[in-house]
Protein backbone atom coordinates (compact mmCIF):
# COMPACT_ATOMS: atom_id res chain seq x y z
CA UNK A 1 0.00 0.00 0.00
CA UNK A 2 2.54 2.23 0.55
CA UNK A 3 4.20 1.57 -2.68
CA UNK A 4 0.54 2.67 -4.11
CA UNK A 5 1.04 5.97 -2.28
CA UNK A 6 4.56 6.72 -3.20
CA UNK A 7 3.27 6.78 -7.01
CA UNK A 8 0.31 8.76 -6.14
CA UNK A 9 2.46 11.52 -4.70
CA UNK A 10 4.68 11.09 -7.73
CA UNK A 11 1.85 11.37 -10.03
CA UNK A 12 0.24 14.48 -7.87
CA UNK A 13 4.09 16.45 -7.87
CA UNK A 14 4.46 15.81 -11.48
CA UNK A 15 0.99 17.45 -12.65
CA UNK A 16 1.28 20.13 -10.27
CA UNK A 17 4.68 21.20 -11.60
CA UNK A 18 2.99 20.58 -15.36
CA UNK A 19 0.10 22.49 -14.30
CA UNK A 20 2.40 25.49 -12.44
CA UNK A 21 4.96 25.51 -15.88
CA UNK A 22 1.41 25.90 -17.86
CA UNK A 23 0.42 28.58 -15.43
CA UNK A 24 3.21 30.98 -15.85
CA UNK A 25 4.16 30.16 -19.37
CA UNK A 26 0.19 31.55 -19.96
CA UNK A 27 0.83 34.58 -17.85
Amino acid sequence: QSGCARKIMLALRSSFRFYASEVSRLW
